[in-house]
């Protein structure tokens, strides 16, 4: 499995209905307002084909992996997303 942040800028007129459904099948966790966490088998060519195929076409979509090992720190975010990283990226490291 590869560790994907998923974002999207979702233009006018704003429908997340598809984005949304995508999200919750795949088990996705919101980090940010159009940011998502997800644990994929995909590559992340098929991850952002299949989230802009919920979008329209001129929207933005960015997919980017995110190594095991790789450092990270939050502020102000839900806890599931600081567990998910914690569990597929590595632990907080403390400032």
């Amino acid at each position: 499995m590869n560790a994907y942040i998923i974002t999207y800028d979702n233009r006018s007129p704003r429908d997340y209905t598809g984005v949304l459904t995508l999200m919750q099948r795949w088990g996705a966790v919101r980090l940010a307002q159009s940011v998502w966490l997800v644990s994929l088998a995909n590559t992340p060519s098929a991850v952002r084909n299949a989230v802009q195929s919920t979008l329209e076409p001129t929207d933005v979509v960015a997919v980017l992996e995110l190594p095991r090992t790789g450092g990270w720190a939050t502020n102000n975010v839900d806890m599931a997303a600081n567990n998910w990283l914690s569990t597929n990226v590595s632990p907080a490291i403390a400032a």
